[in-house]
C-alpha cells in the first residue's frame, strides 16, 4: 500500500528578495534569514503539560528541551519543534497540527532588531522586547507573531504567520535586511 504521509513543502521560494538564491554555509554579514516553516507547529488550548511555570501568560515564550512554546493570546500556546510532536505523529486531543498551515522564519544576529524595526511597529529595544518575549502583530503589513529567544547570546526572532504570506515576509524581511548585508541561509534543523 502506498504512504499517504503528507509531504511537507515549504511556502517559501529558495530565493531572496532580489531573485538570488538562498546560502548554504556560514552566514556573512549581521543579519540572517532563515526559513524554518519545516518545523513542527501544534497549537494548544491549554499550556503543554509541563510548561505552566515557564511560560506565564500571555507574551511570554520559552525554550525547554528541543521545543518552543509561546503565547500571544488567553488560552493559545504554540509549541514548536524541529521534530514530531510525538514518535507517532499524534498528539492531545487539546490540541491541533498547524505545520502545514504556518509559515515560521528565523531573523538573528545583531542588526535583527534594526531589520525588523524598518517593517515592523514594534519597540525591539531590550528592555520593552527582551529575549523571552511575544507578541502579535504586524510584520510587513500582515499578522505575524514576533517571538525573541536568543540563540549564543546574539538576538534571535522567530516570526509565525499564515502560510499563505511565508514567501512574501521572507522576500520582505531579505529585503530589509540588505542593509545590514544581511542574507537568507538554509535551516540548520535547530531551533
Amino acid at each position: 500500500m502506498a504512504d499517504r504521509t503528507p509531504i511537507f513543502r515549504s511556502p517559501v521560494r529558495r530565493q531572496d528578495a532580489r531573485g538570488r538564491g538562498t546560502k548554504t554555509g556560514a552566514p556573512v554579514g549581521s543579519v540572517v534569514v532563515e526559513d524554518v516553516s519545516t518545523a513542527s507547529k501544534v497549537l494548544h488550548n491549554e499550556a503543554p503539560a509541563g510548561t505552566e511555570d515557564t511560560v506565564a501568560g500571555v507574551g511570554h515564550a520559552a525554550r525547554l528541551d528541543e521545543r518552543i512554546i509561546y503565547s500571544v493570546a488567553p488560552g493559545e500556546w504554540l509549541e514548536l519543534s524541529a521534530h514530531s510532536p510525538k514518535p507517532d505523529g499524534s498528539i492531545s486531543p487539546t490540541a491541533i497540527d498547524v505545520t502545514h498551515a504556518r509559515a515560521l522564519l528565523r531573523v538573528t544576529g545583531t542588526d535583527a532588531a534594526n531589520t525588523l524595526e524598518k517593517i515592523c511597529a514594534l519597540d525591539f529595544d531590550n528592555r520593552f522586547t527582551p529575549s523571552g518575549a511575544a507578541a502579535r502583530t504586524s510584520v510587513a503589513a500582515i499578522a505575524a507573531e514576533v517571538i525573541r529567544l536568543d540563540r549564543d547570546g546574539s538576538p534571535s526572532y522567530l516570526i509565525c504567520c499564515s502560510r499563505s504570506y511565508g514567501d512574501y515576509l521572507h522576500g520582505a524581511i531579505t529585503d530589509a535586511a540588505t542593509q545590514f548585508a544581511g542574507q537568507s541561509v538554509e535551516w540548520d534543523g535547530s531551533l
